[in-house]
């Protein structure tokens, strides 16, 4: 059995964050990924991942199995970052879901607003669009933590209908109680 690992590192992964509080502005060149659910009783101060990955060499594979991980930072909360991982510094659980990006966004033009610096996602002030066919789940998050999602439904889409380009968008589907913002990193 073969293995690709994919591990791009700061100066050739594709990815970005897009913040529904700053919806104007790209953050292609940060060096984290953020995933949040905005403040407590509104969204907007939500913040969403863009990844891309080429698995072009598994066409013509069979995948076994596939995972994406993220590796935790540190936490955002109430404009102060925590980094202990044995005390977070908020008490509630939130779900996140990576789904597969069907459009042709860029990591130095991906906004809330536009997928390309120009063009505007399908539904406006969504911060995103995502296929929801294809889901992976990382649920009852709590703290600083890892995340670590099984991708292999979105891997195996990738090769078979794809040219093996990996799209994915990671969002809190649970709600995160609004305070805590996770910062992951990507490299």
């Amino acid at each position: 059995m073969s293995q690709l690992l994919l591990q791009p590192g700061p100066a050739d992964g594709i990815d970005t964050w897009m913040d529904g509080e700053d919806t104007g502005v790209n953050y292609g060149t940060n060096d984290i990924l953020r995933i949040g659910a905005g403040y407590e009783y509104h969204a907007s101060g939500a913040q969403h991942a863009l990844l891309r990955f080429d698995a072009s060499a598994l066409i013509g594979s069979v995948i076994e199995s596939a995972t994406l991980t993220l590796y935790c930072k540190s936490v955002l909360s109430d404009g102060h970052v925590y980094q202990d991982y044995q005390n977070p510094p908020y008490d509630y659980y939130h779900t996140i879901t990576c789904y597969r990006c069907p459009k042709p966004w860029t990591e130095l033009g991906a906004t809330w607003d536009e997928y390309d610096g120009t063009n505007a996602w399908s539904v406006p002030d969504a911060g995103g669009d995502y296929d929801s066919s294809i889901a992976a789940v990382c649920e009852d998050i709590y703290g600083l933590v890892n995340l670590t999602f099984d991708i292999k439904a979105h891997v195996e889409d990738a090769i078979t209908n794809r040219t093996g380009e990996l799209s994915l968008i990671c969002v809190i589907t649970g709600n995160d109680g609004g305070f805590g913002i996770p910062e992951w990193r990507h490299d």
